[in-house]
């Protein structure tokens, strides 16, 4: 099975140490949640795991590879970075963003081909944007152009999502659409990696939560064993109540401790 795996790396910036010997591994089929408090790591974490930032100690593998291996368009068709408010600097339309996903399958051709087209008009359906057709980016508010480059992310048809809070944005409708899209990722055999914030998401999506706090990795495991108060005590300092409905768990922020 194919595994991104990140082996006991650390990461500084200045005398500041962001990640301390963190370890983890991403395996296909699964949904898992990258939780904790703001400035845990999550963002630099998820950095690592695409190859983009630069490491102190450890390293990152994909099927038992170091990262800095690979062909940069092989690595790009592999694993897709969705940045925390991910912007197009140019006043493209709305498909033409999404078509950027298709580059690293141009290395021999100069074109889209039909099979392209087809992706493209699939992940614009799936990320729900295909109403946008025509509409400048430059035009659209936080939320849809969130979409627009999460459409972009899997027009590429990466092994490995790796979405930094792409939901942050979205109003309830397109949290709930954009999480059953990651889901059916997973269920498709990709595997994805999303930063969340919200705990319930998380609680009812997530395959597997990793919790972080200052940089170090606190649990790695089903969420139902990871968001209890023990632990959100010691991320969070806080704690919470526990609502079983329908067969889920819901977790309620209560009062800070």
């Amino acid at each position: 099975m194919k595994h991104l795996d990140a082996l006991e790396i650390s990461v500084e910036f200045g005398n500041q140490l962001v990640l301390d010997n963190v370890s983890l591994s991403i395996p296909h089929g699964k949904l898992i949640g990258l939780l904790g408090p703001n400035g845990a790591g999550k963002t630099t974490l998820v950095r690592a795991l695409a190859g983009l930032q630069k490491l102190d100690s450890g390293h990152v593998e994909l099927d038992e590879k170091p990262i800095p291996m690979f062909d940069q368009q092989l690595l790009s068709r592999r694993i897709a970075y969705l940045a925390q408010g991910a912007e197009c600097g140019w006043p493209l339309a709305v498909e033409r963003v999404v078509e950027l996903g298709r580059t690293p399958y141009l290395h021999q051709r100069r074109r889209l081909d039909e099979n392209d087209y087809s992706v493209i008009e699939k992940v614009m359906q799936d990320a729900d944007i295909s109403h946008l057709l025509g509409r400048t980016v430059s035009t659209l508010s936080g939320g849809e152009k969130t979409r627009v480059m999460l459409a972009r992310a899997l027009a590429s048809e990466p092994e490995f999502l790796l979405a930094d809070e792409p939901v942050a944005s979205l109003d309830p409708l397109h949290q709930l659409e954009v999480m059953e899209l990651l889901s059916n990722v997973a269920r498709g055999g990709g595997a994805v990696v999303v930063v969340l914030h919200d705990l319930n998401l998380a609680m009812r999506f997530c395959d597997r939560v990793v919790l972080l706090n200052n940089g170090t990795l606190l649990a790695d495991d089903v969420p139902e064993k990871v968001l209890n108060n023990e632990m959100l005590k010691r991320a969070y300092g806080i704690e919470a109540k526990f609502i079983d409905v329908e067969g889920g768990r819901w977790v309620l922020p209560w009062k800070a401790i």
